[in-house]
């Protein structure tokens, strides 16, 4: 381990100083206002305007709190001067460097002749191994030394990807109960790949997603079946490595304690339980973690293993779902940072950036001119997610009862603001009717925050803070129906990391309050955090269950009745609405519905189509389902509870 490593194994102190003597008065005042703004924010109900009021003081309060917060906080360590960081490995400009562009070059221009083949293919992986290769010369294979404080952050760390497995996995396939139809339609993509029916991979997939993005689902279905088990299994997978890389990346950033705290926010959250159980959306949100963090621990120690990977994953990035492009940004400004606050730093390792961009061009490969041929594929969800386009505008104007494009957008900036404190998830795909942020993480986030913003010129809260505002803007401010959580997941790494830096600092805060009093002070302190943790990891994991643990939509329903029975089972369907192919009843139970049946249909002789064994009617068809019951008694109706009928299921002789 470097020696800047080890300076971000512990906590800033508080010296005996007056500054230190006004951090002691201002820390604690912060945190205060941070707690009533989120005991208010808590307590509001609806829009009105009594209830406006309340959210606009909660607001104000969590603000100033995080500023008051920031300001006394002292900061952790700076990096050192390119000057006194030696480059002890060679340079990537030789021979594994100039086959990885000639291998790049050949697999594009054989793409663009002949499509892709097993050729293409070839000299395309070959063009990645090449420059990783290239790359890996000359490192020498050490012991890394860790210090003995960091041995107990790492037992943590098991011990949190531990909890996390357990609850990661526990009812994976009945828990969320309901499947979501765009969960469907990738698992059915992803199944398409993992059977082999579909051998392209430089090509647009459902929803206009590149195919590789639907790569890590098909893996996992490899790995773990077809079903909803494999689907799931990419989630919890990524979910587990996200809270290895916060705790990195804090690390690196910060200190070891403060990516532990980080690693501990993110395993209680239900909104990082929500998306590490299911797939697709956590994909960019991983790549993107560890993409800045490779290039992190690449430019400050001007390792290329470390920005060959990536460049990879930042390509690969790209190529997920389209959260995943907040990455160009993100890191355009960010270089864009170091260059302004750090720009001798940064044109020391031109080299380095020049490698490690075209990495990102050899992995994005073919795909440079999938992209090319058809950039209307590229931004038609951008188009019609856009708040601005006027189709959306009318909605939205529709949906916050407001006249005007200046309402609406007011309205939307409002959502944006409260998003991590009050206002829930708007979409089905997850459907937790939770703000984005527990309590606890909300009070640790504005400080962690007011943090940043305090320390913008710093290059760890500068990018993280950038990679905070700019998903916020991107994700929910300049799209419809915020906040909207597929597009935001991307938000877990940098917002766990604010929670735990506050945490950290708060910690140090307590630890030079209590005084000398050594081993004694670190258990106390590390009780009451571990009970906090729990108290709140509990709540959360209650919250999940009580809101994903038995609510169904019809689809599902059905889709979850016919999966109870035995494998020779089939069923006809009467619905207004369904239709037996429907995406849920495809990936769900596929070739168990046989087919559709008008009521007039149902209600005469049926002709065999599989040997049904039932008959299903959806809610509206309740007259029909009467007048069969007559001919198929005890036929049970479905639903999400005694009082709801979501479809009638006939037993047929």
């Amino acid at each position: 381990m470097s020696q800047t490593a080890e300076l971000r194994t512990e906590t800033p102190s508080l010296a005996l100083s007056s500054r230190a003597r006004l951090t002691r008065f201002l820390l604690p005042l912060g945190m205060l206002l941070a707690v009533l703004g989120e005991i208010v924010i808590r307590k509001t109900r609806g829009d009105s305007p009594s209830e406006a009021w309340m959210q606009a003081v909660a607001g104000v309060l969590l603000i100033l709190g995080g500023f008051v917060f920031g300001a006394a906080a002292p900061a952790y360590a700076s990096w050192s001067d390119p000057s006194e960081n030696t480059n002890s490995l060679p340079r990537p400009w030789h021979i594994g460097l100039f086959w990885a562009c000639f291998l790049a070059v050949a697999a594009l221009i054989l793409f663009d002749q002949d499509g892709e083949t097993p050729l293409v293919l070839a000299a395309w992986l070959g063009s990645i191994l090449m420059i990783v290769v290239a790359q890996l010369r000359g490192v020498r294979l050490h012991r890394p030394h860790i210090p003995r404080a960091e041995w107990l952050y790492l037992a943590g760390l098991a011990l949190l990807l531990i909890v996390a497995l357990v609850t990661r996995t526990y009812r994976l396939t009945a828990l969320p109960y309901n499947l979501d139809g765009d969960f469907a339609s990738v698992g059915l993509q992803a199944r398409e790949l993992a059977a082999g029916r579909q051998h392209q991979i430089f090509t647009y997939g459902w929803a206009n997603i590149p195919m590789i993005g639907y790569l890590p689902a098909a893996s996992a279905m490899l790995l773990f079946g077809a079903g909803l088990a494999g689907l799931n299994a990419s989630g919890v997978v990524e979910g587990l490595l996200m809270l290895v890389g916060v705790y990195l990346l804090g690390r690196e950033l910060f200190s070891a304690r403060a990516g532990l705290f980080a690693a501990a926010v993110l395993t209680i959250s239900y909104t990082h339980l929500a998306a590490s159980r299911q797939a697709m959306y956590i994909d960019p949100a991983f790549f993107m973690l560890f993409a800045i963090y490779f290039l992190t621990i690449g430019l400050q120690r001007d390792q290329g293993w470390a920005l060959a990977l990536s460049g990879i994953l930042t390509a690969l990035c790209i190529d997920m779902y389209y959260a995943g492009r907040l990455i160009i940004p993100l890191l355009g400004l960010a270089l864009l940072h170091n260059l302004l606050f750090r720009g001798a730093w940064l044109v020391a390792r031109w080299r380095s950036l020049a490698m490690w961009a075209v990495t990102v061009l050899i992995t994005l490969g073919p795909m440079l001119l999938v992209f090319a041929e058809n950039p209307g594929a590229v931004g038609v969800h951008t188009e019609e997610v856009f708040i601005l386009s006027p189709e959306l505008m009318r909605h939205m104007e529709g949906v916050y009862r407001v006249t005007s494009p200046v309402g609406v957008l007011l309205q939307q900036l409002r959502h944006t603001l409260l998003m991590f404190h009050y206002y829930p998830d708007k979409g089905t795909q997850f459907g937790l009717t939770l703000p984005y942020l527990d309590p606890l993480a909300g009070i640790l986030f504005a400080l962690g925050f007011g943090y940043f913003l305090m320390n913008w010129r710093r290059m760890g809260s500068g990018w993280l803070l950038l990679w905070i505002v700019l998903g916020v803007f991107f994700g929910s401010f300049l799209t419809g129906n915020a906040p909207f959580w597929p597009r935001l997941i991307v938000l877990l790494p940098p917002v766990g990391l604010a929670c735990g830096v506050a945490a950290d600092l708060i910690y140090g805060y307590f630890r030079a309050a209590l005084g000398p009093r050594g081993r004694d002070a670190v258990v106390s302190l590390a009780l009451v955090a571990l009970i906090i943790f729990l108290v709140a990891g509990i709540s959360n994991w209650n919250a999940y269950v009580r809101v994903k643990g038995s609510y169904a939509t019809a689809r599902t329903l059905i889709a979850r009745f016919m999966e109870k029975q035995p494998e020779t089972a089939r069923a006809y369907l009467v619905s207004n609405d369904f239709h037996y192919t429907d995406r849920e009843f495809d990936f769900l139970v596929p070739g168990r519905l046989v087919g559709n049946l008008t009521p007039e249909q149902a209600a005469s002789t049926l002709a065999p189509a599989g040997q049904p064994t039932f008959l299903i009617l959806t809610a509206e068809q309740a007259d029909l389902a009467a007048q069969l019951q007559q001919r198929y008694p005890g036929g049970p109706a479905e639903g999400n509870s005694p009082n709801e009928v979501a479809f009638y299921a006939l037993r047929l002789p």
